[in-house]
């Protein structure tokens, strides 16, 4: 028998724990005092300073460091062993982190000066190549280039050759195996994702990119969260170019000078588009017409565009392209991007290049060596190690240098280190300085030590970060996983004392709930979003015996609490006509006649998109309802009442007083006023207006049922 086949019966396995410590897995008895350790092909023995001799096991402590990209072998002619030490847990050992951490910029495929080069951290890797293949049969190898192994584990290639729109893949030689992947670090891919292709952005041909004055304050914001495909799939939607790109950026059917949509957007008062992901996701064909529908939160490849919606799938310059017009498009016409961003998991942990390249390192473990799955999408990403911080931090860096995006909302933020977000956002405010940074806190299971995550916990610990504010949308209509118990709006009111809270951007230490933010500028009001029901949907559902006008009411009622927050207030696109998903709670792969933006529901509803607008309207105008601190938040605030399921509060500062009166009864309210003051009602529950609706000199006042009463006091 030889020693491969010998090795084979045994079932024998040896791998690194880290860079001094080899452990091998045997199942029968074996003489271990027989065993040895080799370099490579050489034939002198490492020396090995302790060997722990277990039943299953045995564990050898080396006396020098191991080299990690370099093949090691257990030998013994009296067992007739010959085995590979792969490189197992050592990638995540604190030794590997030091020694191989790489700070360079030049990752990927670069064009410079009628130069390619090719550079790729792979340190665990004995051999590197860079293979060019067929753009339309990526199996087809066309050249098989030898890379060289430099500085922390990068390998690199470089040639006088302008490969501009050459579609590669690196092969790989670790644990014994040859293996081929994608460059996690390009710029576009063939379609799928299934190799990338080098791109020189100077050949593009993109022109100048417009450039926006600055902003002022994260508060003076309107965030409209919007699909990519959902707003311009409807045939009511005038738009060309139906679920693409080009949707934003080509004239409408009827021949507008922009696209209705983007128009439409702007008129409402929002000043930021946050559009789901655009990173190259995985879940669906981009071959297909028309294609899967998905929202986009399982991505492949970060620094890449999604290809399906490019106009032409198959032309790897066409998403970058068309991506780049569609964010300089928003740019032109005033509005801003926010790019919802996924770093916290891929679609396949075990097929994306990143653990192809360097197995174990980029993905969390358990005690029991099981991917983490705090996500619940099988895998979580390891950001508290260096190079997939690196990653993070090169990809947000890709997205504002050449696409100039605006800023970023991180999906399951809470998922990340503290460390990384605050990275993260350092990184963005100092590309940008009037950005947009915020994410989702959940508190989710991954094996990360909890005091370490970037949650609503740790919101202080991040002062210039955003959280999304779910207490605001559980206190208006109530959770999503209790129909059950309905909010302030669907409720009656009943929680009407738990208002001024979140009213206040639930900074201030003297309320009830304590403070969850620093200040104003990290609360992200919302009651309805992609996730879960739509605001509609959850209404009817809690409240299956209300008139639809009564639906309407709670509905406009819960959109005034989120647009007249301290904050920053965030509407789901369709919010403001009553969105529907035929009450599908996650619509995330839905057919696109479910999540599509009904354009003939907007047109029913013009009423209210026209109350949205104006109440948009009238947040801009008084400053007193943008305030930027808790000081601020503090001198100006005054609780009025909270009975009878109505709430009631004043913003009062040098030159504006305004009372607010929000009314979840099904009751008339009345409420005293100072009969000294002259009050101008600029809000009634069904209009909004900067033009004063009627003017109020008395000692009272009555607010209807379902409703918002907004009064300005004449100075």
């Amino acid at each position: 028998m030889n020693a491969s086949a010998a090795t084979e019966s045994r079932t024998i396995k040896a791998f690194m724990n880290n860079l001094q410590i080899v452990t091998i897995i045997h199942t029968a008895d074996i003489n271990m005092e027989a065993l040895y350790i080799v370099q490579g092909h050489e034939e002198e023995k490492l020396q090995i300073e302790n060997m722990e001799i277990m039943e299953d096991r045995t564990v050898l402590h080396m006396t020098e460091e191991l080299e990690a990209g370099v093949r090691y072998r257990i030998l013994s002619e009296e067992e007739e062993l010959d085995i590979i030490v792969e490189i197992g847990e050592s990638p995540r050992s604190p030794e590997f982190e030091e020694k191989y951490y790489y700070d360079g910029n030049d990752l990927g495929a670069v064009c410079e000066n009628s130069r390619t080069n090719f550079a790729v951290w792979t340190p665990v890797a004995e051999e590197a190549y860079v293979l060019l293949v067929d753009t339309g049969n990526t199996d087809i190898v066309l050249e098989r280039l030898p890379m060289k192994r430099t500085e922390k584990g990068v390998y690199r290639f470089s040639t006088i050759r302008s490969l501009h729109e050459a579609a590669y893949q690196y092969e790989v030689l670790i644990n014994g195996d040859y293996h081929r992947t994608a460059d996690p670090y390009a710029v576009s891919s063939t379609v799928n994702g299934h190799a990338s292709v080098v791109i020189d952005t100077q050949k593009l041909g993109l022109g100048k990119p417009v450039s926006l004055p600055a902003f002022s304050s994260p508060v003076d914001a309107v965030i409209y969260e919007v699909h990519m495909r959902d707003f311009s799939a409807h045939y009511k939607s005038g738009m060309y170019q139906k679920g693409k790109f080009g949707a934003w950026t080509k004239m409408g059917k009827n021949r507008e000078a922009v696209s209705p949509g983007l128009t439409y957007i702007k008129d409402l008062g929002a000043t930021h588009v946050q559009i789901l992901p655009l990173q190259d996701f995985g879940s669906i064909d981009e071959k297909e017409y028309p294609p899967a529908y998905n929202w986009g939160y399982d991505p492949i490849h970060h620094f890449v565009p999604e290809g399906s919606y490019a106009g032409d799938p198959l032309d790897p310059t066409a998403k970058v392209k068309e991506c780049w017009q569609f964010i300089n498009h928003l740019h032109a016409h005033g509005l801003r991007l926010v790019l919802d961003v996924v770093y916290n998991h891929f679609y396949n942990a075990e097929t994306s290049p990143l653990s192809i390249l360097v197995p174990g390192y980029f993905f969390r473990f358990t005690d029991s060596g099981e991917l983490s799955n705090g996500t619940g999408v099988g895998n979580d990403t390891a950001s508290e190690r260096g190079m997939m911080r690196k990653y993070i931090l090169d990809s947000l860096k890709h997205w504002m240098d050449f696409y100039h995006v605006d800023g970023f909302r991180f999906d399951l933020m809470g998922i990340h280190d503290i460390e990384t977000i605050r990275q993260a956002e350092e990184l963005v405010s100092e590309r940008k300085k009037d950005s947009l940074f915020y994410g989702e806190g959940w508190d989710l299971d991954t094996s990360l030590p909890p005091e370490q995550r970037a949650t609503l916990e740790h919101a202080g610990e991040l002062p210039a970060v955003g959280f999304f504010n779910d207490g605001v949308r559980d206190f208006s209509k109530g959770s999503h996983m209790d129909l059950e118990n309905p909010g302030f709006v669907n409720g009656g009111g009943e929680n009407a004392s738990e208002l001024p809270f979140y009213l206040s951007g639930s900074v201030l230490e003297e309320m009830e709930q304590g403070p969850l933010f620093e200040s104003p500028q990290q609360s992200i009001n919302y009651v309805e979003c992609h996730d879960n029901y739509t605001l509609w949907d959850q209404l009817v559902q809690t409240r299956p015996e209300m008139e639809t006008e009564d639906i309407k009411r709670m509905h406009r009622l819960a959109s005034s609490i989120v647009i007249l927050s301290q904050g920053v207030p965030f509407l789901h696109a369709g919010q403001e006509f009553y969105r529907t998903k035929h009450e599908v709670e996650n619509s995330y792969k839905s057919p696109i006649w479910i999540n599509q933006l009904d354009w003939e529901q907007k047109n029913r509803n013009a009423e209210s998109i026209n109350y949205i607008k104006n109440l948009l309207e009238i947040r801009k105008k008084y400053a007193v309802l943008r305030l930027d601190s808790k000081e601020a938040v503090r001198s100006a605030f005054e609780v009025l009442s909270t009975e009878n399921g109505c709430t009631a509060v004043k913003w009062e500062n040098e030159v504006e007083e305004l009372q607010l009166f929000f009314n979840a009864s099904p009751l008339e309210q009345t409420l005293p006023l100072n009969e000294e003051k002259t009050f101008h009602m600029i809000v009634d529950g069904d209009i909004a207006s900067l033009i004063p609706l009627r003017t109020i000199r008395s000692n009272e006042i009555t607010i209807p049922p379902l409703s918002t009463v907004v009064l300005v006091a004449q100075v």
